[in-house]
C-alpha cells in the first residue's frame, strides 16, 4: 500500500451563539488517499498565539513541502514518515498533527481495529471530560463592548449548564487576569464553586501568565475553593519558576505542565526537575499521536499522571485524543475533550457525544467516525468567503 494523494481543505466552522469569543473557527482537514482505496482523515485548528501557526500556513506547509515528500511511501510505516516530515520541516506541529491523525486512521481501517488498539490497547471504555470555560465569552459581545472577562455569574451559569446538560464532573477555568484583577478572578472561581457544589473538580489554567511569586500566592488563595489543579502557572520558558511553584505549594494544589512542553526533550526536563505533578499531552504540540505516545511513556517512567489536551477542532480532531487517552494507564486525568460542544457545525455524521460526563471510546476501525461530506463542503465554502 502506498500514499497516492494528500488532499488539503480549509474549513470555517461556526460557533453557537455567544459560545466563544469569536464567531468562527478556521481549521484544516487532511485526506490521505492510498493505493488500496483506503482514505484517512485528520483535522487541526491552528492557534497562532499558541503554536505560531495559522490556517494559511498549515495548508501551505502540507501542500508545498510535506505532501510531495510523502507520496509513494507506505502509510503504515509511521517511523519512516515521521522522520521524513521532520527532515522536510522544522516544528510545524499542527501540520504534522493532521497528517499523523490521517495515517493512524488509515492504519486502523487497514487492520480493522480502532486506533486505541494500535496505540497499545483499550484500557478505558470511556473518558471523563474536563470541560473548559473561557473568560471571553458572549456577554461583552452582546453589549457591543470591548471583549473582556465575563461576569462571575455568567461563568457560574456556564458551569451549571455543563453539569446539567452533559453530566460534567470536572471543570477548568481559563484564568488569565489574576495579576491585574485578583479579586475578580477569585470571584469567578468562588461563583463557579458555589454553582456546581463540592462534588465537581475545579481546575484553573493560567497559560503561563504569572511570576512564581504570584502563582504561589494564587495557589494559597485557591485552597479556600478546593481547586484541585493549576495548569502552567509560569511562562513556557521558565522551567526554574515552574519547579519553584510545584515544590512550594506542596499538596495544596496539583501543578500541570502544558505550554512548556513542545518536544520530548522538554518533557524530560520537566520530569528531571520534578517540576510538575502531571503533564498535559496535546498531540498538536507533539506533531500527532506517534510522538504523544512517546511522551506518555516518559511520564509513565516518572509515575506522573497525564491528561489529553486538544485544540479547537470538531469531532474529527477530538477523536485522536480520545484514542490516546484510552490506550494508557498513565492517562489518569480527565481529558480536554469539550471544545466541539461549543460548535454549531460539526464535520461528522454522528458528533462525539458526552453523557454522564464521559465520552465512549469508539470500537469502529480507525478513528471511528464517518465524515459528513456535505458539511465539509459547506465549511470549505465559508472558509473561502472568510476574509
Amino acid at each position: 500500500m502506498k500514499i497516492e494523494k494528500i488532499e488539503v481543505l480549509r474549513t470555517s466552522l461556526r460557533y453557537k451563539k455567544n459560545a466563544f469569543y469569536r464567531p468562527t473557527e478556521n481549521g484544516v482537514i487532511v485526506k490521505i488517499h492510498t493505493s488500496d482505496g483506503i482514505t484517512g482523515v485528520g483535522e487541526v485548528s491552528p492557534i497562532p498565539s499558541y503554536s505560531g501557526e495559522t490556517q494559511e500556513g498549515v495548508s501551505a506547509m502540507i501542500e508545498k513541502y510535506l505532501a510531495p515528500g510523502l507520496i509513494g511511501l507506505d502509510p503504515l510505516n509511521l517511523e519512516k514518515i515521521i522522520g521524513q516530515m521532520d527532515r522536510l520541516a522544522y516544528y510545524n506541529f499542527s501540520a504534522k498533527t493532521a497528517i499523523d491523525a490521517a495515517l493512524h486512521d488509515i492504519a486502523g481501517k487497514y487492520c480493522r481495529l480502532p486506533v486505541c488498539t494500535l496505540l497499545g490497547g483499550r484500557v478505558s471504555e470511556q473518558i471523563p471530560v474536563l470541560y473548559i470555560i473561557f473568560p471571553y465569552f458572549g456577554a461583552g459581545r452582546q453589549r457591543g463592548d470591548e471583549i473582556g472577562p465575563d461576569s462571575p455569574e455568567i461563568n457560574a451559569a456556564q458551569a451549571s449548564e455543563a453539569v446539567e446538560k452533559y453530566g460534567i464532573r470536572h471543570i477548568k477555568l481559563k484564568w488569565w487576569n489574576y495579576e491585574k484583577n485578583r479579586a475578580f478572578e477569585l470571584e469567578r472561581v468562588k461563583s463557579v464553586r458555589k454553582a456546581v457544589g463540592d462534588e465537581v473538580s475545579l481546575w484553573v489554567d493560567i497559560n503561563g501568565g504569572l511570576t512564581p511569586t504570584l502563582a504561589i500566592q494564587a495557589a494559597r488563595e485557591l485552597e479556600e475553593y478546593h481547586v484541585d489543579f493549576m495548569e502552567q502557572p509560569t511562562p513556557r520558558w521558565d522551567f526554574n519558576g515552574l519547579e519553584l511553584v510545584t515544590k512550594s505549594v506542596g499538596k495544596r494544589i496539583g501543578i500541570i505542565a502544558d505550554d512548556c512542553i513542545f518536544s520530548l526533550g522538554e518533557a524530560l526536563e520537566v520530569v528531571r526537575r520534578q517540576a510538575a505533578d502531571g503533564l498535559n499531552v496535546k498531540p498538536v504540540k507533539m506533531g500527532g499521536l506517534y510522538r504523544s505516545r512517546q511522551m506518555v511513556a516518559i511520564a509513565d517512567a516518572a509515575n506522573l499522571p497525564c491528561l489529553v489536551g486538544r485544540g479547537h477542532e470538531s469531532s474529527v480532531g477530538t477523536l485522536p485524543g480520545i484514542h490516546l487517552s484510552a490506550s494508557s494507564r498513565t492517562m489518569k486525568l480527565p481529558g480536554e475533550l469539550s471544545h466541539h460542544l461549543l460548535l454549531e457545525d460539526d464535520l461528522t455524521v454522528e458528533p462525539v457525544h458526552v453523557k454522564d460526563g464521559c465520552i465512549r471510546v469508539p470500537e469502529e476501525p480507525g478513528l471511528g467516525f464517518r465524515l459528513d461530506e456535505e458539511k465539509v463542503k459547506e465549511a470549505v465554502k465559508r472558509a473561502r468567503k472568510t476574509p
